[in-house]
C-alpha cells in the first residue's frame, strides 16, 4: 500500500485564525483598504488550504540549496555548504582483479616520480551513492589515516574514513585450490600478492554538487620522509586521480576512477603516488575531479523567487512575478599543512544583483529586495525577459537566510495596496524560493504537490 505523507496534512488551519472571509460588518469597510487586503488574503489562505491541506508548522518554503563555490573562471562548482556527518557504510569484500593490479604497477611505477600524471584536485559529489575501495598498498613504512573533507567553507565536515591496511587481505591459493586470506599488516604491501581483496566504503545521501577533498594524516612519521601529523592532501598535489580500465567485475554503467596517494613530502620521498591506491566506483556516476590551479574561488548564492500578486486567489501558479537574486564575492583560501585554514581565509565584498525573469500578473507592483526599492513595474502578463540586460538591477542588503523581499501590489479600483512578504515558517505562502534552474509554471497551473511531499511506501498488512 502506498501512503502519501504531505507536509500540509492533518494540521489545524492556524493561519486562518481570526481571518474571516465573510462580508464586512459595515458598509464603510468595503472601501477600507486594510479590510479589503485582509479579506483578499484570507480568501487566498482558505483556497490554498482547501486545495492542498493545512501547512506543516515546519515548512519554510525555501527549496534552495545554499552557497556554491566556483573556480575563478566559473568552469565548475567547487563547493556548497556542508552539514551533518558523512561516515561511510562498510560493505563486503571486493576482489581486486589481477588485471587491475598489473595496470597499477605499470602506470604508477614503484619508486618513480609520477607527479606529472596528475594535478592537485578536489571532487564533486554526484547525485547518487559511490564507493571507495583500497586496492593497492605500496612500499611505505609510515602509518596514516585517510580523511575526507566535505565542503570548503567554514562549515566543512572532516571525517576519518579509513586507517592504513584496514580491511585489506592478501590471498594465497593452496594445492587443493582453496584460498587462504590473511589480513595485511601496516608494514606490508601488496606488490607481490597473488590475490587481494578489500572492504568497500560506500557514501550515500551526500548533497549533489558538494565538493570533497582527501588527505592522509600521518600518524607515525619517518625522518627524511614525513613528520607525524603532516596532512598529505589532494589539494596540495599529494594525490592524483586517473581514469582506469574498467574491471570486469564492475557493471558497465558504473563509472570507475583511481586515486593514488603519496605519504612522504620530504627529501627522501620518491613521489610514486602509490603508497595507497583507492578504486572509486560510481553508482552509476563517480565523483567528478576538479583541478585546483589557484587559491581564489567565487562564492555565489542565488535564489529564484516565485510570487503570487493576489490578482486571483485560487490559481497558485506563482508566476505573477519571477525574479532571480544573486550575490557573489571572491574568496581567497590559504592551505596550511595540506588543508584549508579557515582563520586565514579572506573574503571580498558581496556584489548583489536582481534579474527579473517573468511577469505573469495583471497588476502593477513595486519590489523591495534588501535595501533596494524597484518602483512601479507595469504588469505584462506572460512576458519573459530574454535580453540579458533587461530587468536587471544592482541591489544591496539582501539576506538569503532571511529572504528579505517585499512586494507591494497596487490593486484594482477600490482594492488599495497589498503587501506581500516571504512567509514565516508554517504560513501559507505567497512567495516561495527555488533554485534558479527551476522553471516557472504556465498560467493558472498550480505548483505541484511533489515539491513538498514525499511518498512513504508501506508493506501490505502494516
Amino acid at each position: 500500500m502506498k501512503t502519501m505523507f504531505k507536509s500540509f496534512s492533518l494540521l489545524a488551519v492556524a493561519a486562518c485564525a481570526g481571518m474571516s472571509i465573510t462580508s464586512c460588518t459595515a458598509d464603510k469597510d468595503l472601501y477600507n483598504p486594510e479590510v479589503v487586503e485582509e479579506n483578499v488574503k484570507a480568501e487566498y489562505v482558505a483556497n490554498f488550504v482547501k486545495k492542498f491541506g493545512a501547512v506543516n508548522p515546519a515548512e519554510t518554503w525555501d527549496f534552495t540549496s545554499g552557497s556554491t563555490y566556483y573556480l575563478a573562471d566559473e568552469s565548475a562548482p567547487l563547493a556548497t555548504r556542508a552539514t551533518g556527518s558523512y561516515a561511510p557504510t562498510v560493505g563486503d569484500y571486493y576482489n581486486v582483479e589481477k588485471e587491475t593490479l598489473n595496470w597499477l604497477t605499470n602506470t604508477l611505477e614503484e619508486s618513480k616520480d609520477n607527479r606529472k600524471l596528475g594535478q592537485p584536485f578536489a571532487m564533486q559529489v554526484p547525485g547518487n551513492s559511490f564507493t571507495i575501495v583500497p586496492i593497492y598498498q605500496g612500499q611505505a613504512g609510515m602509518t596514516w589515516d585517510l580523511h575526507m573533507v566535505v565542503g570548503t567553507g567554514e562549515n566543512a565536515v572532516d571525517t576519518k574514513i579509513w586507517t592504513k591496511s584496514q580491511g585489506i587481505q592478501t590471498g594465497k591459493t593452496g594445492r587443493t585450490g582453496n584460498v587462504t586470506w590473511t589480513n595485511l599488516a601496516t608494514s606490508e604491501n601488496t606488490l607481490s600478492a597473488e590475490k587481494v581483496r578489500s572492504k568497500q566504503y560506500t557514501f550515500e545521501n551526500m548533497p549533489k554538487g558538494e565538493t570533497i577533498y582527501f588527505y592522509l594524516e600521518i600518524t607515525s612519521g619517518m625522518s627524511g620522509w614525513a613528520t607525524k601529523d603532516t596532512k598529505q592532501s589532494s589539494l596540495s598535489g599529494m594525490m592524483l586521480t586517473l581514469e582506469c580500465p574498467r574491471p570486469s567485475n564492475i557493471s558497465d554503467d558504473h563509472e570507475v576512477k583511481i586515486i593514488g596517494c603519496e605519504d612522504a613530502n620530504l627529501k627522501s620521498s620518491d613521489w610514486d603516488l602509490n603508497d595507497i591506491v583507492f578504486l572509486v566506483i560510481g553508482n552509476p556516476e563517480a565523483p567528478k575531479p576538479i583541478e585546483v590551479t589557484e587559491d581564489k574561488v567565487i562564492e555565489k548564492e542565488e535564489k529564484r523567487y516565485m510570487i503570487e500578486d493576489l490578482g486571483a486567489t485560487d490559481d497558485f501558479d506563482f508566476n505573477d512575478v519571477v525574479v532571480d537574486v544573486k550575490q557573489e564575492r571572491t574568496v581567497t583560501y590559504v592551505l596550511e599543512n595540506g588543508v584549508i585554514d579557515y582563520s586565514k581565509t579572506k573574503y571580498g565584498e558581496w556584489k548583489q544583483v536582481a534579474r527579473f525573469k517573468h511577469l505573469g500578473g495583471t497588476l502593477p507592483f513595486t519590489v523591495k529586495i534588501g535595501n533596494t526599492v524597484i518602483n512601479d513595474i507595469a504588469p505584462a502578463m506572460g512576458y519573459d525577459f530574454n535580453n540579458d540586460e533587461e530587468g536587471v538591477y544592482d541591489i544591496t542588503g539582501w539576506d538569503p537566510n532571511d529572504n528579505n523581499i517585499i512586494v507591494t501590489v497596487k490593486g484594482k479600483e477600490n482594492e488599495g495596496v497589498k503587501t506581500i512578504t516571504f512567509p514565516k515558517k508554517g504560513e501559507v505562502p505567497m512567495i516561495i524560493a527555488v533554485n534558479t534552474k527551476q522553471n516557472w509554471m504556465t498560467e493558472r497551473t498550480s505548483i505541484p504537490e511533489s515539491w513538498w511531499t514525499v511518498e512513504v511506501v508501506e508493506e501490505e498488512g502494516e
